[in-house]
C-alpha cells in the first residue's frame, strides 16, 4: 500500500471557466479532472487528519474506480476512512455500493468513521432515505457514515477559501467565499513571498541541453525564466565562473515581482546544515506547490563528505513537493550526467542544462557599452596576451574589462589576474582600516587568507566558524583577517560563519600555498597513501591553478604533471580548460592518445568520454595531430579514434580553415574506415 501517491500530492491541474459574477453557493465540482478532484479530497483530509496511506481501486475509467484515504484524528487509535468517487447520477444504489465494498473490506474493525466523497448531492428523498439506512446499517456495526457529497463539500470549502482558490482560481474564490476572503489569500501570499535584488552586473544568457553542441549552434537556447514553464528538475552545470549563480539570482530577483506568480526561494548550498530543505523556507505547506521555484546553489560546494547527504535531502524534497520547481546548480566534473537515463543522474531524474557559451557579438556589446572606443585597443591586449578564450567566462570577461578600463592594461594571464583582484581588494581592505601602516598589513593579510584556504581546502570545507578562527590565528592575525572583508566574509546573515567570497579565491590561494612547498610534499597533501599516486578529488581545482602558477622555466610544472599524467589522466581531463594553457592541455592529450596508441587498443570510454577529451584538448595543434593521426598510414585503431575525436568538433563554428583537410582525409579512409564518422559542414 502507497503511503500518499505523488500524483495526489502535484497541484490542480484543470482548467476551470470563470464565474457569472454573482455570489455562488455552489463549486463547479464536474470541471475537475479525476485527479484534482482527488486532490481536493487529499487536501479536506489533510486539514482534519493525519493520512497514513492511500488506495486506489478499481481501473481508471470504470464505473467503480475510486481511491480511499486513510487517517487519524488527532491521538485517536481507530481509522477514518474517505472513500472517493468523482462519478455522475450518484444514486442510491451506488450509496449501498460503497458502504458494501466498505465493510466487506479488511478495514472495517479498524474504523470508527466513514466518510463517501462524491461531486453529486444527495437531495433526492431516495438518495437522502438510501444515506440514512447506511448510517443506520454502519451506525450498529460501530462507525459513522458522514457524506462528503457536492453539499456538504461546499459546506466545507465555504470556509476554506485557500483550497478553493488553488483548485477553481481567484475568480471562483471571489464569487463563492467573497472579496474579504480572496483579499486575505493574497495578502497572505505576498507576506511569503520573498524579494531578491537584481545583479549589479548581469550579462542575458540562454540555456541549452547538457551535451546537444548542436543547439547553442543553431541558437534554441531558452532564457531560464522560459525553461522553468517546460522543465520542473532542472541541474545547471556547467565550470566556475560560467555564471550559474549570477542566473540563479537574475531568475528568483524576476519571479520575486509582485507580477509574478511564483514564489521563488535561494538557498546556497555551501552553508547548508543538516536540516531538510522545507525547513529552510517559511511557510512553504501554505503555498501552491506548482508555483514554489527552488534555487538551489552550489552542490558541489558543500562541505566534505556531505555531497550525498544533501542530494538525498534534495531528492526528499523532491518527493514531498512534486509539482514544485528546482534547479541546482552545480560544477560539472562534480556530477555526472547519463543523457539517455536520467534515473542514472547524481540527482535523479534531473534533467542536465548548461548556460550557453557567449557569442563574439554579445562579448562585444558589453565591451562597447563597458569601455566604449577603447573596445578595439582593449582586445588588442587580450589577442596579444593569448586570453582571448577567457572573455566568453562571464566572470574573465567582467574582471578583464574592468581592469582595463581602471588601469589601461591587462594580465598577462589568469594567474595574474588572479593575483591583481586578490592585491587590489587587500590593498582596499587594508587602506580602509590600516592607514598607518597599509604595507605591513597587505603582506600580514596576504599570508593569513592563503594559510586559512589551504586549511579549509585540506579538510574539505567552504566555511569555517568563528572558534576555528580563534583557534588557528593569534589576535593580531585575527584582527587583519575580519578586515579582509572583500575577500574573506560572514555567511550570509551568519554571526559565526565565514567564508570567502569566491571558491576560486580560496582555490587559487590554496594553490599559492601549494606552490611554495616541494613536490614531495605536494604528493603528500593532495594523494591518497601509502604509495601518493592517486589524487585525491578535493583538490582537483587547486591543482589546475598550481599548474598555471609553477615556473616553467625551472621544470616544476612539467614534473608535477608528468607525475599526474601517470595515474591521473583522468584528472587532468576534468581539470576546467580556461585555467590551463593551451600547451599543457595539448601535452596531456597527446600523452593519453599515444599511450592506448602503443597499447594498440581503444581509448577506455570508462574513463574517457570522447567528447569530454576532445573539449579538453580542442585547439588547432590538437586537429593537426589529429589529422596526422587519422592518416591512412597509421594504424586502424589509431585512425577510428582520431576520426571519432575530430567528429566532435563543429568546423561550421570554429577552425574553419580544417575544415577541408578534415573532408579530404575522411574522403582518403572511406574506404577502408569501417567506423561511421560524421563532420559537421
Amino acid at each position: 500500500m502507497e503511503i500518499i501517491p505523488s500524483r495526489l500530492l502535484a497541484s490542480p491541474t484543470s482548467a476551470i471557466p470563470p464565474p457569472v459574477e454573482t455570489l455562488h453557493h455552489e463549486l463547479p465540482y464536474d470541471k475537475l479532472s479525476w485527479e484534482d478532484f482527488e486532490r481536493l479530497c487529499l487536501k479536506l483530509a489533510q486539514n482534519e487528519s493525519h493520512v497514513e496511506f492511500c488506495r486506489p481501486y478499481g481501473v481508471r475509467g470504470d464505473k467503480q474506480e475510486g481511491i480511499d484515504i486513510f487517517a487519524r484524528k488527532g491521538n485517536a487509535k481507530m481509522f477514518t476512512v474517505y472513500q472517493c468517487k468523482k462519478v455522475t447520477k450518484f444514486g442510491p444504489a451506488k450509496i449501498a455500493g460503497a458502504v458494501k465494498l466498505f465493510t466487506e473490506g479488511e478495514w472495517l474493525s479498524k474504523t470508527d468513521q466513514f466518510i463517501l466523497c462524491t461531486q453529486e448531492s444527495f437531495v433526492s428523498k431516495k438518495s437522502t432515505d438510501e444515506l440514512i439506512k447506511q448510517k443506520d446499517l454502519l451506525k450498529a456495526l460501530g462507525v459513522q457514515l458522514i457524506a462528503w457529497d457536492g453539499h456538504g463539500l461546499n459546506s466545507l470549502l465555504k470556509v476554506q477559501p485557500q483550497i478553493v482558490y488553488d483548485f477553481f482560481g481567484e475568480n471562483w474564490t471571489r464569487v463563492f467565499n467573497g472579496n474579504h476572503a480572496l483579499s486575505s489569500i493574497i495578502k497572505k501570499g505576498r507576506a511569503l513571498k520573498k524579494s531578491f535584488d537584481e545583479p549589479s552586473i548581469y550579462i542575458n544568457r540562454k540555456i541549452v541541453l547538457y551535451g546537444d553542441q548542436l543547439a547553442e549552434f543553431l541558437d534554441k537556447g531558452v532564457d531560464l525564466k522560459d525553461l522553468i514553464s517546460q522543465e520542473k528538475r532542472i541541474a545547471l552545470l556547467g565550470a566556475a565562473q560560467t555564471g550559474k549563480s549570477i542566473e540563479l539570482r537574475k531568475l528568483v530577483s524576476e519571479l520575486s515581482k509582485e507580477s509574478s506568480p511564483y514564489y521563488p526561494f535561494l538557498i546556497n548550498l555551501n552553508t547548508y546544515t543538516d536540516k531538510s530543505i522545507k525547513e529552510y523556507i517559511i511557510g512553504i505547506n501554505e503555498l501552491q506547490q506548482d508555483k514554489i521555484v527552488l534555487c538551489l546553489d552550489g552542490l558541489d560546494e558543500v562541505q566534505s563528505g556531505s555531497f550525498d547527504t544533501v542530494g538525498r535531502k534534495i531528492m526528499e524534497f523532491s518527493e514531498d513537493f512534486p509539482d514544485s520547481i528546482i534547479i541546482v546548480s552545480c560544477r560539472s566534473n562534480f556530477y555526472k550526467t547519463a543523457l539517455e537515463n536520467l534515473s542514472l543522474n547524481t540527482l535523479r531524474n534531473f534533467k542536465s542544462f548548461r548556460l550557453a557559451q557567449l557569442r563574439e557579438n554579445e562579448i562585444e556589446q558589453f565591451l562597447h557599452t563597458k569601455l566604449g572606443d577603447k573596445t578595439d585597443n582593449f582586445l588588442a591586449r587580450i589577442s596579444d596576451n593569448n586570453l582571448r578564450g577567457l572573455l566568453s567566462i562571464p566572470y574573465y570577461l567582467v574582471k578583464l574589462s574592468e581592469q582595463y578600463a581602471n588601469k589601461g592594461k591587462v594580465a598577462g594571464d589568469k594567474a595574474e589576474l588572479f593575483e591583481e583582484i586578490i592585491r587590489e581588494n587587500l590593498e582596499a581592505d587594508c587602506f580602509r582600516h590600516f592607514k598607518q601602516s597599509v604595507d605591513s598589513k597587505i603582506s600580514l593579510m596576504y599570508e593569513v587568507l592563503k594559510k586559512l584556504a589551504f586549511l579549509m581546502e585540506f579538510q574539505g570545507k567552504r566555511v569555517c566558524t568563528t572558534a576555528e578562527l580563534q583557534k588557528i590565528f593569534n589576535p593580531s592575525e585575527l584582527l587583519v583577517l575580519q578586515a579582509s572583508g572583500t575577500l574573506f566574509m560572514k555567511s550570509g546573515e551568519s554571526d559565526t560563519q565565514w567564508n570567502f567570497i569566491n571558491n576560486n579565491i580560496q582555490e587559487y590561494l590554496t594553490a599559492k600555498a601549494l606552490s611554495e612547498v616541494s613536490f614531495n610534499k605536494i604528493k603528500e597533501i593532495v594523494s591518497f597513501r601509502p604509495d601518493y599516486k592517486k589524487i585525491k578529488p578535493i583538490w582537483v581545482n587547486s591543482l589546475s591553478f598550481l599548474i598555471t602558477i609553477l615556473d616553467e622555466k625551472i621544470g616544476a610544472r612539467d614534473v608535477l604533471l608528468d607525475w599526474m599524467i601517470q595515474d591521473n589522466l583522468d584528472v587532468i581531463v576534468k581539470f576546467e580548460i580556461e585555467k590551463l594553457d593551451e600547451s599543457i592541455r595539448f601535452k596531456a592529450f597527446s600523452k593519453i592518445f599515444q599511450y592506448y596508441k602503443t597499447e594498440d587498443r581503444f581509448i577506455n570510454r570508462n574513463i574517457f568520454d570522447p567528447k569530454e577529451l576532445a573539449f579538453f584538448s580542442r585547439s588547432e595543434r590538437t586537429i593537426d595531430f589529429l589529422l596526422k593521426e587519422g592518416d591512412i598510414s597509421q594504424g586502424a585503431i589509431s585512425r577510428s579514434t582520431a576520426l571519432e575525436l575530430l567528429s566532435n568538433y563543429d568546423f561550421r563554428k570554429e577552425f574553419k580553415a580544417k575544415q577541408k583537410q578534415v573532408k579530404e582525409l575522411v574522403k582518403k579512409i572511406s574506404n577502408i574506415q569501417t567506423n561511421r564518422v560524421c563532420i559537421q559542414q
